[in-house]
């Protein structure tokens, strides 16, 4: 609900009404907004009601930061262990994402975006992956939102995805790991200049130039 706006940014969060309204008692939903605190979503103080948190642009660039520096290295790990069926399926989730497109169906496309994703990172163990999808969901939350602001928000990133499947399917691991950390940077930048353009994002630039040895643009 948070991420698809349901919920928007600075909402009180009613637990009565949410338990009533998702048919769970409040016991669950206290542990689901726990969750939800600690993967930086909802903010609480005590006695007082959770809120979902506001766009905080500090927050998406350590977020961005990380999954350049996380992502880059596991795509590097994951390239050089892919198998003909693996980079296939790296290549299966593309085409969902062109075919999705030419729909105007977004919900097809997110699902295909998302398995794509994970796609690049499978060869890494189960503690980094976890880290890896951890920030990648508070990323989404971020892109939602420029994505609602701005028309044809949800297309960025499109010759980007087609160069990071080029380096997959040729096994070229440094040139992965340097194509993903753009489209990462890329991404966040734009999501940047759209809703803060005032905001210096110092760490996004000094991570990409470290992985792939220039600036983003």
């Amino acid at each position: 609900m948070i991420l698809e706006g349901e919920l928007p940014p600075g909402a009180a969060i009613s637990q009565v009404k949410l338990s009533a309204q998702m048919g769970v008692s409040r016991t669950p939903l206290r542990e689901a907004l726990r969750r939800l605190q600690q993967e930086g979503l909802v903010e609480a103080e005590p006695n007082r009601r959770a809120r979902v948190v506001g766009f905080d642009p500090d927050d998406l660039e350590l977020v961005y930061t990380s999954r350049i520096l996380y992502e880059s290295l596991a795509i590097g790990l994951t390239v050089a262990s892919l198998t003909t069926e693996e980079a296939d399926g790296i290549e299966f989730a593309l085409k969902a994402m062109r075919s999705a497109k030419k729909r105007d169906d977004y919900v097809a496309w997110d699902s295909a975006h998302r398995d794509f994703h994970r796609r690049l990172v499978s060869h890494v163990d189960d503690k980094l992956r976890a880290t890896i999808s951890s920030f990648a969901q508070r990323g989404e939350r971020y892109r939602r939102l420029y994505q609602r602001a701005v028309a044809g928000g949800w297309n960025l990133g499109d010759a980007d995805h087609e160069a990071i499947a080029t380096a997959c399917r040729d096994r070229r691991a440094r040139d992965a790991s340097s194509e993903l950390a753009r489209h990462l940077a890329r991404t966040s930048l734009s999501v940047l200049a759209g809703l803060r353009p005032e905001h210096d994002p110092v760490q996004i630039r000094a991570a990409v130039q470290l992985i792939a040895g220039t600036p983003s643009r």
